[in-house]
C-alpha cells in the first residue's frame, strides 16, 4: 500500500532518499521485504485486536483448560 506524498519532502527525507538510493540493490531488496513484512504484521495485529476474544476457555474432558 502506498500513500501519496502531500507535499514536498522534509530535508532529514531528502536524506533519507538519498541514503537509500546510495545502498548496494540486495540491500534495497531486503529492506524493502523487512518493511512490509513489519507493516503486515502491524495490520495483522490491528485485525487480531479488534476480534472478541473468550475470556475463558471451556474443560476438556480431565477438567484441564
Amino acid at each position: 500500500m502506498l500513500r501519496k506524498l502531500l507535499g514536498p519532502l522534509s530535508r532529514e527525507e531528502q536524506d533519507l532518499v538519498r541514503f537509500y538510493r546510495a545502498l548496494p540493490m540486495p540491500l534495497q531488496n531486503e529492506l524493502l521485504q523487512r518493511a512490509e513484512a513489519s507493516h503486515n504484521a502491524v495490520l495483522r495485529m490491528k485485525e487480531l485486536m479488534s476480534r472478541d476474544v473468550e475470556k475463558s476457555f471451556p474443560y476438556d474432558e480431565n477438567g484441564l483448560h
